[in-house]
């Protein structure tokens, strides 16, 4: 998952002296390491001056569940493993999707939820960030809404939410099975 500005075809690319090769896609990286593995990613709108939506952290977290569901419509697909790799605003849209709620009851997201094993977070602004205040003052001119990045304000209370409610389902894994590797 992507963070800010980034986009799949952009975000997991290894620069070396032979020239760039994408992690998530090209033979050497993670498809060689892990051959019996599916690996997907999802681009959704991040671009900070070209975003042009009033979509908010839930509407890009349902939209997330809803891709990754698409891609498991088989009964052995419908409980494989699942590991998010995210960076960035990704961590949180991750964290956002595993906790939204599942009052309805919809089973589909449950298997989703409960089919995730790990998260690695590659630089989370579990706390928010100075930068994205600075960054809500200077669109305050403008009249170009972000509500999407409101979320990553210190003391926003979307992300106290989101960092509430995902402490929650962490400590729900009872048999501890789901392995969270903060940066």
């Amino acid at each position: 998952m992507h963070g800010i500005n980034g986009d799949p075809s952009r975000t997991w690319v290894a620069k070396d002296r032979d020239g760039q090769h994408d992690w998530t896609a090209d033979s050497g990286y993670l498809p060689t390491m892990l051959p019996l593995c599916r690996i997907f990613t999802f681009k959704w709108n991040a671009s900070v001056i070209h975003y042009n939506s009033d979509a908010d952290i839930n509407n890009v977290a349902s939209a997330l569940l809803w891709q990754l569901d698409l891609v498991r419509q088989l009964p052995e697909e419908k409980h494989r493993k699942l590991i998010f790799i995210a960076h960035s605003l990704g961590g949180l849209l991750v964290q956002r999707a595993l906790t939204l709620d599942n009052s309805v009851q919809l089973e589909w997201r449950k298997q989703i939820q409960d089919s995730t094993v790990g998260i690695i977070f590659l630089g989370t602004p579990h706390g928010g960030s100075q930068l994205a205040n600075m960054f809500k003052r200077l669109l305050y001119f403008t009249d170009s809404p972000r509500p999407l990045f409101d979320v990553l304000s210190v003391g926003s209370v979307e992300l106290n939410r989101i960092t509430t409610k995902f402490k929650e389902y962490s400590a729900s894994q009872s048999d501890q099975r789901t392995l969270i590797l903060p940066t």
